[in-house]
């Protein structure tokens, strides 16, 4: 599993350069790295790059590692609008080679893309496109015949605020299969990501 947090900061080491980060990933980091228009800041450290640069680095760096199971927080959150299409289409390309996807967001041109999704208010599902109150997946969004790489039941996470303790999510179920892309869509600050 590789998991790339949505502080983009946090998934490097800061006197590495990208170019020493790609080094031991087995698959083509460099390459990644161009894709998402970082070829001309290989030779860059983390702490010299923008938000939005850090954020296109981690998720090539993420995707290199060649994982059967990639999880993102808040993916697009630090990305111009410009960038988005670009991450979104290496995320579908990468699910239909057999690679899934689970990933926390609020923007819809992410759900737009998924496979599953769990829908959260105050961490209780709401709706979801497997029967669950609310549900009405798209005709396109059909279950692949493969290998599930993660299935979560009774996942809960609650952390507290101000004396008060605050569900983010409670009794929340998923699987995803290789090559399909769940998303999670809840409300925002619900504090530190763990896994």
């Amino acid at each position: 599993v590789t998991y790339i947090s949505q502080k983009a900061a946090d998934n490097f080491v800061p006197h590495l350069t990208l170019r020493e980060h790609a080094a031991d990933a087995p698959g083509p980091a460099g390459e990644l790295l161009i894709s998402v228009g970082l070829g001309h800041r290989i030779d860059s450290r983390p702490g010299e790059l923008s938000g939005g640069e850090q954020a296109r680095a981690a998720f090539a760096l993420g995707i290199a590692r060649e994982t059967s199971l990639v999880v993102l927080d808040e993916p697009t959150a630090e990305l111009d609008r410009g960038s988005v299409p670009a991450l979104l289409e290496t995320i579908s390309g990468h699910a239909g080679a057999g690679r899934a996807f689970v990933i926390a967001t609020h923007d819809p041109d992410v759900t737009a893309i998924a496979h599953r999704v769990l829908r959260l208010d105050r961490g209780v599902v709401v709706a979801g496109d497997d029967g669950v109150a609310g549900s009405d997946p798209p005709a396109r969004r059909t279950r692949a015949a493969a290998a599930t790489v993660l299935e979560a039941n009774g996942v809960s996470k609650a952390f507290r605020r101000a004396g008060e303790t605050l569900h983010a999510v409670d009794c929340a179920s998923i699987d995803v299969r290789r090559g399909e892309v769940g998303v999670l869509v809840g409300r925002s600050g619900s504090g530190k990501s763990t896994l």
